[in-house]
């Protein structure tokens, strides 16, 4: 177990939904477990707190940190903070309306917003850099999640980072892109037909597309991580 009585021990905390979970990982062990590893290399002993939940949404990660006393010594004391969220609000909100325009953009902009709340939130309860991995696309051929999920990084989310100096941009779509048929768990045709497979819903990375969005994170952290200090 890591001391958290020695100074020089760093902590990551991972936060957000089934992603962060380990959902489609050999044996739920997703990207935190292979960040915290790369990790280790530079810093030895590293604690790693896990706090993905299969199903979360965007809202429910919010109120969790407004009511959460017990969690803000923990992310108060964070030296980094890793989170994927959202997917969960799309499946939820976007379906129903794929075929409405003006709904879609007012789904948009919700989303948009409860996002902006979530960050602000958590920002005022740490001072330490936030890596939030953008939305990827798990469904290539569908042109209409390709306008929603790239209509969000682009409009919403990039902006988003853009706002907060201790916010850091992950850009999965782009890590996993063109690659979804090797690193999305049960991937059959790459449309969003493919929903209708209610117990093998082809969303979740498989362990290559956790060891891919840990490597994008990891090197998104890389120009400031600096080496521990000698005792």
């Amino acid at each position: 177990m890591p001391d958290k009585t020695d100074p020089q021990t760093k902590t990551l905390i991972a936060l957000g939904d089934s992603i962060t979970a380990g959902v489609g990982g050999k044996w739920n062990r997703g990207y935190p477990a292979h960040l915290a590893k790369l990790l280790e290399a530079k810093y030895p002993g590293l604690d790693l707190i896990n706090w993905g939940i299969p199903g979360l949404t965007i809202p429910r990660l919010t109120k969790a940190l407004q009511r959460g006393d017990h969690l803000y010594d923990k992310l108060a004391a964070a030296d980094w903070i890793v989170m994927t969220i959202g997917g969960n609000d799309i499946i939820n909100a976007f379906p129903k309306h794929f075929a409405e325009t003006a709904k879609l953009n007012l789904e948009t902009q919700a989303l948009a917003r409860e996002l902006d709340l979530l960050l602000a939130t958590l920002l005022s309860l740490t001072a330490c850099p936030i890596y939030l991995g953008d939305l990827y696309n798990p469904f290539p051929q569908s042109q209409a999640a390709e306008l929603i999920i790239s209509t969000l990084n682009r409009e919403h989310l990039e902006p988003l980072s853009r706002r907060y100096q201790n916010l850091h941009l992950v850009r999965l779509s782009t890590v996993l892109r063109g690659q979804e048929s090797r690193t999305i768990q049960y991937f059959k045709t790459g449309t969003i037909r493919d929903m209708k497979r209610f117990f093998r819903r082809p969303i979740h990375p498989n362990d290559e597309g956790h060891q891919l969005i840990a490597d994008a994170f990891y090197r998104a952290m890389i120009p400031r991580l600096h080496p521990p200090k000698k005792p």
